[in-house]
């Protein structure tokens, strides 16, 4: 049985790749810890049952306006507190409890 010695070309290619992923590894930024993908909802469990099937728009933890109709909230949005639709966050709270997750 004759073995084949591996050529030189797919060791430098080897070799070459190890490299790289190392120097990708040490230039990439590091964080402290996992960026808060979503914001917090700002509500409590006995809240859920108030604004069921609802659209809710909020600032930070403050509920700005909510309707089952999303034009209704943002036009009360604009007009109470003058906020644009990327100026705020929205949520649509579950019709029913079992979709929360």
């Amino acid at each position: 049985m004759i073995r084949k010695l591996p050529s030189t070309s797919t060791t430098t290619r080897k070799v070459r790749a190890l490299k790289e992923s190392v120097f990708k590894y040490k230039t990439r930024k590091r964080t402290l810890g996992r960026p808060i993908r979503y914001k917090p909802i700002p509500l409590k469990p006995e809240d859920w049952d108030k604004y069921r099937g609802e659209t809710i728009a909020f600032v930070d933890d403050q509920i700005l306006a909510h309707d089952k109709n999303l034009d209704v909230v943002l036009q009360e949005v604009w007009d109470k507190y003058r906020k644009k639709p990327h100026q705020v966050e929205l949520f649509i709270v579950p019709p029913f409890p079992r979709m929360i997750r």
